[in-house]
């Protein structure tokens, strides 16, 4: 009887091992930021700094490759975006406006992956992203500043390439760059601006293809 319950026991960890070996998990990380600066010349020159944006996100992701080719995954993430604005008026009073957004989301994918070799290769991946998260924006007029807080929500539906590379048995690492899909988000918060509040909405939507910075990730994975 001893040696049924531990062939049986044997049986079973054997089975589970096989599964973990088909499992990994990958901390992914990325940057974003961008600048513009417009320089009027004639006479006298003068350059005009635009808004200043800069950004990260990370994503830790567990997946599981259900054969050669087809992996299918989950990732919860979070991203903060911070976009400052400065302009000197008339007088030299300096406007500032400082806005802040952080939002987490949920990422269920499928990747279908192609090998080139035995240790590089190239994917394609197909995403949902459900969003929800702050909004908070400091607007400043010499020394009076005003705030506004808010709340956004959305989800990102795209297709985006990548590339991976095998380091050895258990790790390996990752990048991605460019998506094309659909994005729709939506803002609300209160206008304390006059004696009544007013509450806004704003909803953006957009398609077509992307390949700004906030598109490029990175990813180190390790193998069961």
């Amino acid at each position: 009887m001893k040696k049924i319950y531990t062939l049986t026991l044997c049986l079973c960890l054997t089975s589970v091992l096989m599964a973990q070996s088909n499992m990994w998990v990958s901390a992914n990380l990325g940057f974003n930021g961008t600048s513009s600066e417009v320089i009027r010349s004639g006479g006298s020159t003068s350059t005009t700094k635009g808004p200043k944006t800069s950004g990260f996100w990370i994503m830790p992701t567990l997946g599981y490759n259900l054969n050669e080719n087809i992996t299918i995954g989950l990732g919860i993430g979070y991203e903060s975006i911070k976009t400052t604005d400065d302009k000197t008026v008339a007088g030299g009073t300096t406007n500032k406006n400082i806005s802040t957004t952080n939002v987490m989301g949920i990422m269920p994918f499928m990747r279908y992956n192609m090998k080139v070799n035995d240790n590089f290769g190239w994917y394609a991946q197909l995403d949902v992203t459900p969003q929800f998260g702050t909004i908070k924006d400091e607007s400043s007029i010499g020394t009076t500043t005003t705030t506004t807080e808010g709340k956004i929500s959305g989800f990102d539906f795209g297709i985006r390439p990548g590339i991976g590379y095998k380091l050895g048995d258990h790790f390996s690492i990752n990048a991605h760059y460019g998506v094309l899909g659909y994005n729709t988000k939506k803002k609300t918060w209160d206008d304390k601006s006059t004696s009544t509040i007013t509450k806004v909405e704003e909803k953006d939507n957009s398609f077509g293809l992307s390949l700004d910075m906030s598109t490029l990730g990175f990813g180190l994975n390790y193998h069961f």
